[in-house]
């Protein structure tokens, strides 16, 4: 099953979330404390780790700003 994930993106640190985790809020807002910013993209993957080479895929050739979506 598809879970939804957002990124939260420091320099060049990117962490893949899943808005489904118990402790997703709490995370999210601790990253954010420390400069990390969402960029405006969401993707549904089974796991951390094919969302993240769905989202690095998605990325080649673009660059993101750093504008703050909060969802």
């Amino acid at each position: 099953m598809n879970k939804l994930f957002i990124f939260l993106i420091h320099k060049d640190v990117v962490v893949p979330q899943s808005l489904e985790e118990f402790e997703a809020g709490e995370i999210i807002r601790k990253l954010l404390q420390q400069d990390f910013y969402i960029p405006p993209v969401h993707i549904y993957a089974e796991d951390s780790t094919k969302a993240l080479r769905k989202f690095q895929q998605s990325l080649k050739g673009k660059s993101l700003d750093q504008r703050i979506i909060l969802c």
